[in-house]
């Protein structure tokens, strides 16, 4: 399957991995599962895997969105042409 992304400003990427250290102190590094939120509403740039892979993508948007109004943000899924591997 392929998504599309309607005006999104970037795609970002990381793993569905528990952040281990943030959860229970563990040891550890990469790119983990609640990096989306620490990118977004924390501004931690370094959360997200700069190579734009992982099993986990998120769409993002950078709107400003005035009182009483509303915005409509558009995805659409597809599936993978059958002369592609």
């Amino acid at each position: 399957m392929r998504v599309y992304f309607e005006g999104a400003t970037e795609l970002v990427f990381t793993e569905n991995e528990t952040n281990a250290p943030r959860s229970h102190g563990a040891e550890g590094s990469g790119y983990y599962k609640d990096a989306f939120h620490d990118y977004v509403v924390g501004g931690q740039g370094s959360a997200v895997n700069p190579a734009g892979r992982g099993t986990k993508a998120a769409a993002v948007y950078r709107l400003t969105i005035p009182a009483r109004s509303s915005v409509t943000l558009r995805a659409r899924f597809g599936g993978i042409p059958r002369n592609v591997c």
